[in-house]
């Protein structure tokens, strides 16, 4: 099911991104868990986000549209993992790089 991102998110297109999106996408699937998760616009390729506003992203703030998704903070130079999202102002957002 595709959902809409949050205006102060975009999705990030580089190759790179497009890489871990994918890849994670595969192992998802291979575990079986696909069907539950969400895509941005339907897109496998696209679970890497830029957020370009200071602070941590939240889900009533900052809402990715999706579950099992990264958001990388370029003003802060921080990395989060969405997890336990269902519908948008849900989930957990974890910092993984600082």
């Amino acid at each position: 099911m595709a959902q809409t991102i949050d205006t102060t998110l975009t999705p990030d297109r580089s190759p790179e991104a497009r890489a871990l999106s994918l890849a994670l996408t595969k192992y998802i699937k291979k575990l079986g868990f696909l069907g539950s998760k969400t895509h941005y616009s339907g897109d496998p390729a696209c679970r890497v986000f830029i957020q370009k506003v200071t602070g941590a992203p939240g889900a009533a703030t900052h809402d990715p549209g999706g579950d099992c998704v990264f958001i990388l903070n370029t003003v802060d130079n921080d990395l989060y993992f969405v997890s336990g999202y269902t519908v948008a102002d849900t989930g957990t957002y974890t910092k993984i790089l600082d």
